[in-house]
């Protein structure tokens, strides 16, 4: 071997001892110390249902066509204290409410019904609530519902009652007495709704009234009315039983009525009456109306007024004057000696139809003069709203002293 060679093993060698013995132990790397979890805050508003007595709760059975009560309470968050910005209910994701908010704080109160077709058992009513922040939360409550198989699912129709409203039935008629001055009042009604089960929107109302009078002979008439629902589920109908005072003799008389809802169902009720008029005579009674100067005289002007008049005009006119208490009064100059033919309420409205027909209204009554006393022959025939009254013009006394002129009317009237 070449010593040239023999020199690069040596050295060789060295350099791997030398290597070896440079080598230090290396530790493995220790763990990191554990970091302690951040919580997060919660920056969302609260949204809680209602949970009291007579208010919808999570699972409750609800029975379709009942009325129920839900709500939710809508609050900030405690932290931000953002002021609420807006609340979505939704039944089934259907959007029943869509509120706009302000404050940090609001209570939703509703309530809610289903009908027996309600297509779905289970229903989800789902609460959505945002704050000015954008941030939001949502609350639900699902309940069942319980349809009941009904064998009627018709509408309900009822008389009406309370004063002056009719409630005759086809067995037991209410009787009219027609002399009595407050038949013009009489009224009668229905009230309608849908069928609390279905609660199916109502359609129509129909009212028939079918009359048979008994005078030389027996005539029937039929008026017919129909009403448009459409939307509703109740709904109150009223109406006088007479327009206006008519001549009547013996009447009998049905109202029908018939409501109808959007499927066609309907239910119906009568009421039934009986019109009597049995001739009995009017009463007449005297009246004093005095006016000393300008003044009326005691209750010379609340009689007037009763009658539908007043008396008008200064203490220097030559004539009384006696004019309608408004326009809505209408008032004929009649003859006094008609006054004793009229005997009876049908008397009495035959004359007015009469006059309608055959005179023309008054503005004023000035007959009487206040320069000397007389006796007069005339009748005022007067009709002040429903009323209709006949007032004779007996005597005009007239008294004169330092006072001014004192002028009594002396008449009467039934």
């Amino acid at each position: 071997m070449k010593k040239s060679t023999v020199t690069f093993f040596m050295l060789c060698l060295a350099s791997i001892a030398l290597l070896a013995g440079c080598k230090k132990e290396v530790k493995p790397d220790e763990p990191d110390e554990p970091e302690t979890p951040v919580t997060p805050v919660n920056t969302k508003p609260s949204l809680s249902i209602i949970n009291q007595e007579g208010y919808i709760a999570n699972g409750d059975t609800l029975q379709c066509g009942t009325i129920y009560n839900f709500g939710f309470i809508a609050r900030s968050n405690s932290q931000t204290n953002a002021e609420l910005s807006s609340l979505i209910i939704l039944i089934d994701n259907e959007e029943k409410a869509n509120l706009e908010l302000s404050g940090t704080e609001y209570i939703y109160n509703d309530n809610i019904s289903f009908p027996i077709d309600y297509p779905n058992d289970r229903v989800i009513i789902t609460a959505i609530l945002k704050d000015i922040g954008g941030k939001e939360v949502s609350q639900s409550l699902q309940v069942q519902l319980q349809k009941t198989n009904i064998e009627h699912p018709e509408p309900s129709i009822a008389i009406l009652v309370g004063e002056n409203f009719i409630t005759g039935t086809i067995e037991n008629p209410t009787i009219i007495d027609y002399n009595d001055e407050n038949a013009i009042n009489l009224k009668y009604g229905f009230h309608v709704e849908s069928n609390a089960e279905t609660m199916k929107e109502l359609a129509s109302l129909r009212i028939t009234m079918d009359l048979i009078t008994y005078d030389d002979g027996v005539y029937h008439d039929t008026f017919e009315d129909i009403i448009d629902l459409t939307g509703m589920t109740s709904y109150d109908f009223s109406d006088y039983l007479f327009e206006q005072r008519e001549i009547i003799t013996l009447m009998d008389g049905t109202i029908t009525a018939v409501v109808t809802d959007v499927d066609n169902q309907t239910d119906t009720a009568v009421i039934a009456f009986t019109i009597i008029m049995d001739e009995a005579p009017l009463i007449s009674r005297t009246i004093e109306w005095i006016r000393k100067g300008s003044i009326l005289i005691g209750n010379t002007e609340e009689e007037m007024a009763a009658l539908g008049l007043e008396w008008i005009g200064s203490y220097k006119e030559v004539f009384a004057t006696i004019k309608p208490l408004n326009d809505d009064v209408v008032m004929y100059l009649c003859d006094g000696d008609d006054y004793y033919d009229i005997d009876t309420m049908n008397d009495k409205y035959a004359y007015f139809v009469n006059l309608a027909e055959t005179s023309v209204p008054i503005e004023k009554y000035r007959n009487i003069t206040i320069q000397n006393s007389a006796d007069y022959n005339d009748m005022l025939a007067v009709i002040y709203g429903e009323e209709y009254f006949l007032i004779r013009i007996n005597h005009a006394d007239i008294e004169t002293g330092s006072y001014g002129t004192q002028v009594t009317i002396t008449g009467e009237t039934k």
